[in-house]
């Protein structure tokens, strides 16, 4: 028994099973994938081409704002959204790192009474501890070294409008107390300003964290949680949703001015056996490789074009071996980068640049 082939709702799954030469994909060794359409593939000296059932675009696409879905569970969180930017209640968005959830907050606030007026990004994770207050409260001239003149904070800059505040799970705990304070009377108060004034604001906040938890540990403000999470929405990552690949493929081609573009079955295997652990994020990335030419996956992209010289062909088999080595490896460590250099021998400034490359940098490992 060289390998199993399931069929399900939404297409195919090959699966190795143990044998001694493994299956051939694209010329890699691979273990499971996942087909959508048609692919080709080899075991020992045998070529065999599979045609799964069903294809994904066959499945119903629905839109909100930019954002594009076929799977069922994207669906039921954009039926979410369509019925929280009906009120004005803050939404707290969940999920791995990379799973678009400011697009997702952008079409929120695109469908919400509020949408003519400013959607402002606040990353917390970027402001500087030093600056940061003055960031988002803003300050008056004067009030510190370096103010020669008013500015209004990004708070403010939402004023009527959204303020979507990416990884809040990193503001301070000594912000926090003042961004509760907003949440609750919506005053704000420049630094150096007599007295505060009124913003009324829609507040969508997102964190790869698990803030619940971190509020229990105190490592986060439970009452600030509890404003923030008037309604949660967990975003599922992108290797639980196999309807979604090929149409965020196409959708992401069609942006970059190729929307004609025609994936071989080659590609579309590689998009349902890789796991994606950077979500969207690392998609995007692809797509920009695939442009280039430089994709792991493209030897052999156009079926009629020659084949591949031995260098570029090892060129490709290399950078698909990197990426599978990191990942795996990544998440055997823990996600702990200075481990995954000790363990694979490299220069730890090396192995940051490249993981964060690869679009595997900090993304939440699976429980």
């Amino acid at each position: 028994q060289h390998l199993e082939i399931t069929v399900d709702e939404v297409g195919a799954v090959v699966q190795d099973l143990g044998s001694t030469n493994g299956i051939l994909l694209a010329n890699v060794r691979t273990e499971r994938f996942r087909v959508h359409g048609e692919t080709t593939f080899r075991v020992g000296r045998t070529v065999l081409r599979l045609k799964a059932r069903r294809a994904a675009h066959t499945t119903e696409v629905e839109r909100l704002g930019t954002a594009v879905a076929a799977s069922e569970s994207m669906r039921r969180v954009f039926a979410a959204l369509r019925q929280a930017a009906r009120t004005n209640i803050s939404v707290l968005l969940s999920g791995e790192t990379g799973t678009g959830k400011e697009v997702l907050a952008h079409a929120l606030h695109q469908v919400s009474p509020r949408q003519k007026a400013p959607f402002v990004v606040i990353d917390c994770a970027s402001l500087g501890r030093d600056v940061i207050e003055s960031e988002l409260f803003g300050h008056v001239r004067g009030s510190f070294s370096g103010a020669v003149a008013n500015r209004v904070g990004l708070l403010g800059q939402a004023d009527k409008g959204t303020v979507f505040l990416d990884e809040i799970g990193e503001l301070p705990l000594e912000l926090q107390t003042r961004f509760l304070r907003v949440l609750v009377d919506g005053q704000i108060r420049a630094i150096g300003a007599d007295k505060a004034v009124h913003v009324d604001l829609r507040v969508v906040a997102a964190s790869h964290r698990d803030l619940r938890a971190m509020a229990d540990a105190g490592q986060f403000r439970a009452d600030l949680y509890y404003r923030l999470a008037g309604v949660v929405i967990e975003l599922p990552p992108l290797r639980d949703r196999p309807d979604d690949l090929e149409l965020l493929f196409s959708t992401l081609m069609d942006q970059e001015g190729h929307g004609d573009f025609v994936p071989t079955g080659e590609l579309r295997a590689h998009l349902h056996s890789h796991r994606w652990p950077g979500n969207v994020r690392e998609l995007k990335n692809f797509v920009q490789q695939v442009l280039a030419g430089s994709a792991p996956a493209v030897a052999g992209l156009n079926e009629e074009a020659e084949s591949p010289s031995f260098k570029s062909a090892k060129e490709a088999m290399l950078a698909l071996f990197t990426r599978q080595y990191f990942t795996q490896l990544y998440e055997r460590c823990g996600g702990n980068v200075s481990e995954v250099a000790r363990v694979s021998g490299l220069a730890r400034p090396w192995v940051h640049q490249l993981i964060t490359r690869l679009g595997i940098h900090e993304t939440r490992l699976p429980k």
